[in-house]
C-alpha cells in the first residue's frame, strides 16, 4: 500500500459528543489519546485528506458499493469484502483492494488508530489497546445506521463516516 494514502490525522467522535485525534506524526511530545478516553460508544470517524489523486475524484465507487450513492449518503448495505482482519496485534477494518503491509501495521502501532481511503478502498487500523474503536465502527457501519460524508478542507476533502 502506498503510504501517501494514509491520513495524517484520524479523528474519532463519541456518542457523548467528545472526540479524540490520532496523529500519524506527533510533534512536541504529543502522545496518543488515553485509552480510557476512548472507551465510549463510537459515533463517527473522520479520515483526513492525504494528497493522493484518487481522493480528488471523490468516493462514488465506494458509495455505490455500500448502497450510499444517494444525496444523503446513507449506507443501505454492507458490501462483500468489508471485513475485519487481525495481524500482529493490529485490528484492520478494510474494504477494497488494498493489501495490509508492514508499514501500515507499524503506523497503527505508533499512532494508535490510522486510516486510509480513496475512491474504492477504505482501511482503518488500530493497535491492540484501541481495538475497541474498530469494534465500535463495525457496530456503527450497518445498513440505515450510518452515512458517508465529505468535509471540504483547504487541501481537499476529508472522509466522514457518521452514525445517524
Amino acid at each position: 500500500m502506498d503510504m501517501t494514502h494514509v491520513s495524517g490525522e484520524t479523528m474519532v467522535l463519541f456518542e457523548d459528543e467528545s472526540y479524540v485525534t490520532f496523529k500519524r506524526h506527533a510533534y512536541n511530545g504529543e502522545e496518543k489519546p488515553a485509552v480510557d478516553e476512548t472507551r465510549k460508544a463510537v459515533k463517527g470517524v473522520q479520515l483526513e485528506y492525504a494528497f493522493c489523486g484518487e481522493q480528488d475524484f471523490g468516493i462514488k465507487p465506494m458509495l455505490d458499493a455500500f448502497g450510499a450513492g444517494t444525496k444523503e449518503g446513507i449506507i443501505t448495505k454492507v458490501p462483500k469484502g468489508f471485513e475485519l482482519d487481525v495481524q500482529d496485534d493490529v485490528a484492520i477494518l478494510k474494504y477494497g483492494y488494498w493489501q495490509v503491509d508492514t508499514r501500515m501495521i507499524s503506523a497503527a502501532k505508533e499512532t494508535g488508530v490510522v486510516g486510509a481511503w480513496e475512491d474504492n478502498a477504505l482501511m482503518i487500523c488500530a493497535s491492540k489497546e484501541y481495538q475497541h474503536i474498530i469494534e465500535g465502527l463495525i457496530d456503527m457501519i450497518q445498513p440505515k445506521k450510518a452515512k458517508f460524508g465529505m468535509r471540504r478542507v483547504f487541501a481537499g476533502c476529508n472522509l466522514l463516516i457518521l452514525a445517524i
